[in-house]
Parts: C-alpha cells; structure tokens; sequence
C-alpha cells in the first residue's frame, strides 16, 4: 500500500518464477540482521551498469555485498543464502522494476512454513529512490511477527 501512495520515488517488486534468463552482471546484497531468530534474511541482485545503486538502510555489518557476479552464479548464491533457516519452504523471485518497467534488480526471499509463523512471507521491503539514483532498501519483519517475538520474551 505504502508503494501506491508513494509516487515515483520508489521501485517496485513483481513475483516472476525466474529470472528470465537475466543475463549480464550483479552486485548480490546478502542480508540478514541476525535477530528474530534469523527471519530477517533476503538476498538483493542489483544489475550493474544502470542507473540505481541498491544500499540497505542497515548497518553494515547486517550485510555482505559481492560484486560483478554473473546471473547463474548470483541466483545460486542467493538461493543458498535464503534457504538456511529451519522453518524454510521456499523461495519467492521478485522482478524489481522502474516505474518505466525496466528491470533494475531482483530479490529472493525466503517463505516459511506458513504453520510456524501464521504466514510464509514475514519480510516488508521498500525500495525508495535517493538523489543519484542511489536507492534505500529497508527490510523489516513483519509487524505482526515481530510483535510476537516481543511478546514471547516479555512473557519469558
């Protein structure tokens, strides 16, 4: 909802079932805050050679960037990177495109076991362009996710 209202200063992600043999190299952002259990994972691939820089909004050390990497081998790291957790059931391609419609990265994300968490999808992200075509990514769980995590400690 927050992308519809937004405007033009955001990018916004699509589900595809595959990167459409993307061809081409990737910047792949490998992120996972370290906290809530570890559900705060997602791999960005950001298609160098555009326009857009893609930096998490996060300190550094939340995340690992790994530069001129080929399409293959970005999918097959990210897919690896996303699928460590326990409660893990699959993984979600989402295209991340300009408001022309051109492609400027993907992300893969995790989706759990919906009976662990009450959903599969527990990660909100945003794309929000900057000055200089750099974008800020924010990732954060879910509100409700993260409220029970807060919920279960407090009452431990």
């Amino acid at each position: 909802m927050l992308i519809s209202c937004a405007g033009s200063k955001y990018l916004i992600p699509k589900t595809v079932d595959d990167t459409g043999g993307t061809s081409g190299l990737f910047t792949v952002i490998l992120y996972n805050s370290g906290r809530y259990d570890g559900l705060e994972t997602i791999a960005i691939l950001d298609m160098e050679g555009d326009s857009y820089k893609f930096i998490p909004y996060a300190p550094e050390f939340d995340y690992r960037m790994i530069r001129g990497m080929g399409a293959a081998d970005a999918v097959e790291i990210s897919a690896g990177f996303v699928s460590s957790h326990p409660s893990f059931h699959k993984q979600q391609i989402r295209e991340i495109q300009d408001r022309s419609g051109r492609t400027t990265g993907y992300e893969i994300r995790p989706l759990y076991l919906p009976f662990v968490y009450g959903k599969g999808d527990v990660l909100e992200v945003g794309y929000r362009i900057e000055e200089g075509g750099v974008v800020k990514v924010t990732i954060r769980l879910d509100p409700s996710i993260e409220k029970s995590f807060i919920d279960f400690r407090d009452n431990n």
